[in-house]
């Protein structure tokens, strides 16, 4: 009927259909509304009496169609726009963030940081708010950094406010940002937007150190070191600060990351420091990391065989690491290996030819051949989960443990043990498209490979193991190519006794999952 009246533009039909806006029943009251603006007839006395519905539906519809009039609107309508600001509908609240957008009125920015105040962690209200801010990012930092309630709740929201304001690159909102944050009033605030100013300004090709043309960042640096060194600090804290470093340099920074990748230190400081120290260039670093092989965690060792793949001159000092057992040739993937076998860089091609001969040679079906056996053992759940914790939930989940880089086991269970049996030795037999490995070679000389988990006009995102996911600009990508393999490993059965493999087949079939 909507659409007959419509196509029609049959005028005769609004005295009804403002009747159907007071008085029907929810759908009919959203429906009247649209078509009122279809014939032209739509008024802002109509939206501001549907702002007051008691269905959110329609209220929030109503804000979408007050677009139209926002160049000029009646104080009636801001007055009842800017109420929903608080309304008790979220859908309400998300649709005005977008909508305001629309208007240049100098409150808008105000009514945004209180839309987002409410629910600052809000990845769906943080990109509304933030379509909104082609102009007012400045003007909402200063109003959002000046609520002590809301820098502790919403400093993602801030880091990520900052590295807009960042890309944008306006000489007085940068030069804003820089004072505030060099004021010292909050240190676990300053690290994370100073860092999400650095990539802000790195996208519009520029750096921290080039705009910061009085030197206030130092004193965030040296506070940032400072914390660093304090073991007594909070680790959150010191995990940020850590991050922060890396926009300095690795002659300033590079012994001093490199010596917190100790057991005595958290994991989560050790990572930290390891995707820190990774984004300098200096080929020293991949010496430092074989050398502390040893001492290092297995989830360590992972992250830190990223770091190793990423530059062809680290890939040389893992090949020969690799070729003076320092490290063992079965920590690499399937995956790692065929990156480095087919390296565009010649001298990682021919070494990597020379060192990895041989490996993962043995015929997979071979491998499940000899471990058929397990499928008629009584397998152990409880041993089986530690077996999927060690070696499955890096790349898995289950049971509400794990990360999403490979299938949910879940979704396999109704396959049976025998096909489960044969997916985890011989994870290339079949490979779905969305879990095949990707190896994206960035211009600025890094590579990396993984998944391919997401893809915007401008970017992609690549997720790794242990939940690890990196997003690259397309404009800094030289190439993408897909491996058309798993980023399982094969030799999963490394190790394993014929009753583990039963345990774990065990498990991994009857865990329920979250």
């Amino acid at each position: 009927a909507a659409r007959l009246l419509y196509e029609r533009q049959d005028k005769s039909a609004i005295p009804a259909l403002v009747n159907l806006v007071k008085d029907g029943n929810r759908y009919g009251r959203l429906r009247a509304l649209h078509a009122l603006d279809g014939l032209g007839a739509l008024r802002e006395k109509h939206l501001v009496a549907a702002m007051g519905d008691e269905d959110w539906t329609v209220r929030a519809h109503a804000v979408q169609l007050s677009e139209k009039f926002l160049k000029k609107p009646s104080p009636q309508l801001w007055a009842k726009l800017t109420s929903l600001a608080s309304d008790s509908s979220a859908e309400v609240r998300y649709q005005l963030a977008f909508t305001l957008g629309e208007t240049k009125n100098p409150e808008r920015v105000k009514l945004l940081e209180h839309i987002i105040a409410r629910t600052p962690s809000d990845i769906w209200m943080q990109a509304a708010v933030f379509s909104s801010l082609k102009e007012g990012a400045g003007e909402l930092f200063s109003i959002a950094a000046a609520d002590p309630q809301f820098r502790d709740s919403g400093k993602d929201f801030i880091r990520q406010l900052v590295e807009m304001i960042g890309a944008k690159n306006n000489a007085e909102e940068v030069k804003s940002v820089i004072s505030y944050l060099a004021s010292g009033n909050d240190p676990a605030l300053s690290f994370a937007a100073v860092r999400g100013l650095g990539k802000g300004l790195e996208r519009a090709g520029t750096s921290l150190s080039a705009v910061d043309k009085e030197g206030k960042m130092a004193t965030i640096m040296t506070s940032a070191q400072n914390i660093v060194s304090n073991e007594q600090a909070d680790p959150k804290q010191r995990v940020q600060a850590i991050q922060l470093l890396g926009e300095t340099s690795f002659d300033r920074v590079g012994e001093k990351l490199l010596s917190l990748l100790n057991l005595n230190e958290p994991q989560a400081v050790q990572l930290a420091a390891l995707s820190t120290v990774a984004k300098f260039p200096n080929p020293q670093i991949a010496t430092d990391l074989t050398n502390r092989w040893a001492t290092l965690t297995p989830r360590v060792r992972a992250e830190a065989l990223d770091v190793l793949l990423s530059r062809p001159q680290r890939a040389l000092v893992l090949l020969d690491a690799v070729q003076k057992k320092v490290i063992g040739r079965a920590e690499l993937t399937t995956a790692q290996i065929k990156f480095l076998n087919t390296s565009r860089d010649k001298n990682v091609h021919t070494e990597a030819q020379k060192v990895l001969a041989g490996l993962n040679v043995a015929k997979r079906q071979d491998v499940v051949n000899q471990f058929m056996p397990a499928l008629s053992l009584k397998g152990d759940p409880m041993h089986g989960k530690k077996l999927y914790e060690e070696r499955c939930s890096s790349c898995h989940r289950l049971g509400g443990e794990g990360n999403a880089l490979g299938p949910d086991l879940v979704t396999v269970q109704a396959a049976g043990k025998e096909k489960m049996l044969g997916n985890i030795l011989d994870p290339n037999r079949e490979v779905a498209p969305q879990f095949q490995a990707y190896e994206v070679e960035l211009k600025d000389g890094d590579s990396l490979i993984g998944l391919i988990a997401n893809e915007s006009p401008s970017s992609i995102t690549v997720r790794q193991a242990f939940g690890k996911e990196q997003i690259v600009q397309r404009s800094n990508i030289a190439r993408i190519r897909n491996q058309n393999q798993s980023l399982m490993p094969e030799g999963l059965e490394a190790g394993l006794k014929m009753q583990d493999v039963a345990d774990l087949l065990e498990y991994v079939s009857t865990a329920k999952g979250n």
